[in-house]
This record gives C-alpha cells, structure tokens and sequence, in this order.
C-alpha cells in the first residue's frame, strides 16, 4: 500500500510539472470511454502460476489541472499456487476497486492503479494448518500499463495484491 501511495505522489509531481510546461491536450489522453466496460485477464510464473481477472465498469472522466483521468469501479479475482516440497498451497482473493486510468498521447499506452479492501485466503495441506489464516480481509492494490493495438484490444503488465495473495502478470484487456 505504501508502494502504491509513493507512485501516486509521483505520479501526481510529475503530471503537475508537465502540466505547468506544455499544451496537456499534447502529452495526455483518455483511452476509455463513459459507462464502459473492460475486461482484464493475466497469468504470471514465480514460484509457481498465478493468475488475475478483472471486470471494470468505467465510469466517467474528470480533469486534474487539465489533465484526462478516467475513473471506474472493478471486480478483481487472484489465485496463486505453489509447491512447497511435495505439499501444493493454493491462494485466492477478490475485491472491489476504486480505478483511475492515465494515458498518453504519444504512444498508445496508458496506465492504471486501483485501491480497495478484499477477501482472501488459502488452501493449505494439513501439515501446514495454522500456518495462515484459512481467509481475512485486507487491502487490496493494483496496477499496470495497457498498450493498445486497437481501440478494444490491448497487452497488459500489471500486478497486485489483496491480502497477502500477490500476483503480477501479462495478459490482455478487452474493452467492450
């Protein structure tokens, strides 16, 4: 969560530095449109697959100092599974998120963080029983980069967490 707030703060410095030196409508642009919806779906390798898949409704635009953000709200699901000697643990989460989108005129890339609170919990063998909490709540945080081929289909790098289940992935976006 620190990670995300340290981002958002320079994320924040840096749009206001180029706000105050150049044309906005130059640098940054909004990739999505209001009341729409986009799906994302990823899966990366670290010790063992883990996988993300994400529904958003995108709710609106709005303007930092000239600048378009677009904001929605997501559904998230994360599983991770790894083996740990012969025992396999399995480890799942799902959230509501707050999303703000920011893209870039340049080249067809824009970027996305999302914060929420979320389920999430484990599968683990007997002989790890105890060892974590069978499910909580916790935060949860996301974020990536979308390069858009087209304007509905995009490759996707993003990674997240909700709880202790952590996740990074490449994958795609589909905007409907």
């Amino acid at each position: 969560m620190k990670k995300l707030l340290i981002i958002l703060i320079l994320l924040a410095i840096t749009v206001n530095g180029f706000a105050q030196g150049t044309s906005l409508q130059t640098w940054a642009k909004s990739y999505n449109k209001d009341f729409q919806i986009n799906a994302y779906g990823s899966a990366g390798y670290l010790y063992g697959i883990m996988a993300s898949a994400a529904g958003e409704f995108v709710i609106s635009e709005f303007n930092l100092s000239g600048v378009p953000l677009d904001w929605g709200v997501a559904v998230r699901g994360i599983i991770q599974s790894y083996s740990v000697g012969t025992d396999s643990i399995f480890m799942w989460g799902i959230a509501p998120l707050f999303n703000v989108h920011l893209g870039l005129t340049q080249v067809p890339i824009e970027f996305y963080a999302g914060v929420g609170l979320g389920l999430y919990g484990n599968v683990l063998p007997s002989a790890y029983a105890g060892a974590l909490l069978p499910f909580g709540l916790g935060f949860a945080a996301v974020s990536g980069a979308v390069w858009h081929f087209t304007d509905q289909l995009g490759l996707i790098l993003e990674g997240g967490y909700i709880g202790y289940t952590a996740m990074w992935g490449i994958g795609v976006e589909y905007q409907f």
